[in-house]
């Protein structure tokens, strides 16, 4: 094996010996000497200082500003659905939402929800290494969860103005007093509702193509909801032509319509003297007083308790509060709202001297099944509530008063021993809604109150020495149905006997007793903003046996 030079191309040397011509073997060798010192390089004054210290970074990722509504959707609601959108964000330096693409959804009912709330959330910009704001782009994971959803606070329709027909998928946005905004978009029904709006002012504006628009101003407040309408009307010029002039016609603002709703217990515990009871919370409003002692009885307007009358549904009952006035005869989880109308009302409700209260249910299915079990001082109650499915659910509520069973034995050494109060009550309830527009309940309920004296007759047996009795059972059938261009029919009857009595000594006895029938039916078409006269039309009938016995011997 030889070596050749790259100069000459003559070998330089062998493996196993020194070749002839030395000057091609010490020329290489001389160079391979000399080579550190030819490519040494000099020390610069820049090789022994010190390093610079580093500088720390300012980077750092957006976060949640401020959140805004979101519309989940109804069906899910109800069923309890939850589900998880995950979703890539392209925000300005400012912390805007530019856009927003799904990447993966557990349910596709919340796709279009999550980035029509996620378009008005406000987020931090994003920062560099230098702490300057620059455009990002970030994954945010939308949570929908059912027990997290926040109160109603404005609910309402679209409908087109003049056939009133439901507009589906139009966009109703809201923006609050401090610039916050809301996107929701109507169901098929023609239906929105905003959920968790801070209190305070708030423009809503309802919007779509070749219909223009409508606005409203609406005051938002806690424990309150909001019912709007919007009519849109269809722009036949804007669908069709082009036009370069536009006329600007001024007109009052209409005033929303306002209607107070109890929410829910747990708000209603905070009111004074309401002991969380819905029904008690209205003792609480203008023009009623209390009555004396507690016993409960509705004083409005300086009228006789029994100038006033009460309602479920539209339908009569004897009374809506146990003896003592401690609670209401009918469990609050299963009512909706309490009408209270201390005068100025309708021929809707017949006449009276005073003021009425009107106790509606809860419409529809529950959202989900529940129950508990509470035990206070005076009582035990029993609720439980079953979805059945989509179109079934039941209840079932009771109560049952315990003061008799604590304060009898003490109370029964004296000659004249008071017997304290003893009340139940018992709700039971079916359901059914086939379809948005149409649903039937059947409720069975029941009350029994009882107070008594007990004295000794001459023999000094104990007897009965004064007693009082009220008591009544009810079945209350209702339905409701959406007809077309905004009618609605209602059908309520409410039927059962009811009895007040009285007793004194051994022989003495009184008692009235009722066995009454209230049928209504109503077809029903609201007014609009554009001028469309509303209707009511009803049919009230009231039916009955009365009996009645007074005898008592000490009162001739």
């Amino acid at each position: 094996m030889k070596l050749f030079c790259p100069l000459h191309h003559r070998p330089v040397c062998y493996i196993l010996g020194i070749g002839t011509d030395l000057y091609h073997i010490l020329l290489p060798m001389f160079f391979i000497l000399i080579s550190p010192f030819l490519f040494a390089q000099d020390p610069s004054p820049e090789a022994d200082a010190p390093l610079e210290e580093s500088v720390p970074s300012k980077a750092k990722l957006p976060s949640v500003l401020y959140v805004a509504s979101v519309d989940y959707p109804e069906k899910q609601l109800q069923e309890g659905i939850g589900g998880v959108v995950l979703l890539q964000l392209y925000l300005s330096a400012e912390g805007k939402v530019m856009k927003a693409d799904v990447l993966d959804s557990a349910e596709e009912a919340f796709e279009r929800p999550a980035v029509d709330a996620i378009l008005n959330y406000g987020f931090t910009p994003a920062l560099d290494d230098a702490g300057e704001p620059v455009e990002s782009v970030i994954q945010y994971r939308f949570v929908f969860e059912p027990q997290a959803v926040p109160s109603l606070v404005i609910e309402g329709r679209v409908l087109e103005a003049g056939i009133r027909k439901p507009m589906p998928r139009v966009e109703v946005s809201a923006v609050g007093p401090d610039g916050k905004k809301a996107l929701v978009r109507t169901d098929d029904t023609g239906a929105f509702r905003f959920r968790g709006l801070d209190n305070g002012e708030w423009i809503l504006k309802a919007e779509r193509e070749a219909f223009g628009f409508k606005t409203r101003n609406v005051t938002v407040q806690e424990g309150k909801v909001s019912q709007l309408r919007f009519f849109l009307i269809r722009d036949k010029a804007k669908a069709a032509l082009q036009f370069d002039e536009e006329i600007l016609v001024e007109e009052r603002l209409p005033s929303s319509e306002l209607t107070e709703r109890f929410l829910s217990a747990k708000e209603i515990s905070f009111l004074p003297g309401s002991g969380g009871d819905v029904v008690k919370a209205v003792q609480n409003l203008p023009g009623i007083s209390r009555a004396p002692l507690g016993i409960g009885q509705l004083i409005i307007r300086g009228t006789a308790p029994e100038d006033s009358a009460f309602y479920i549904d539209g339908g009569n009952i004897p009374n809506v509060f146990h003896f003592a006035g401690l609670t209401t005869v009918m469990n609050s989880d299963i009512i909706e709202e309490v009408a209270f109308l201390p005068g100025n009302y309708s021929v809707r409700y017949g006449r009276q001297l005073g003021g009425l209260v009107d106790i509606r249910t809860k419409p529809g299915l529950p959202n989900r099944s529940r129950g508990y079990l509470s035990v206070d001082i005076y009582q035990s109650t029993l609720f439980a509530e079953q979805r059945v499915n989509d179109t079934w659910a039941l209840s079932l509520s009771g109560r049952r008063s315990y003061a008799d069973f604590i304060l009898n034995p003490i109370l029964s050494g004296s000659d004249i021993s008071v017997r304290a109060p003893r009340y139940y009550d018992l709700q039971t309830r079916v359901v059914y809604k086939p379809s948005e527009d149409e649903f039937v309940d059947l409720l069975f309920f029941l009350s029994d109150d009882q107070f008594r004296f007990l004295g000794k007759d001459v023999e000094g047996n104990e007897q009965t020495g004064l007693a009082l009795g009220n008591r009544f059972q009810k079945i209350r059938f209702r339905w409701n149905k959406y007809l077309r261009d905004g009618w609605t029919q209602e059908t309520v009857l409410v039927a059962g006997p009811e009895i007040q009595d009285f007793e004194q000594g051994a022989s003495g006895e009184a008692y009235e007793s009722l066995l009454g029938v209230n049928l209504r039916h109503e077809y029903v078409r609201l007014a609009d903003d554009v001028g469309t006269m509303g209707f009511r039309f009803g049919l009230d009938l009231y039916t009955g046996q009365d009996a009645f016995k007074y005898d008592i011997p000490s009162f001739p």
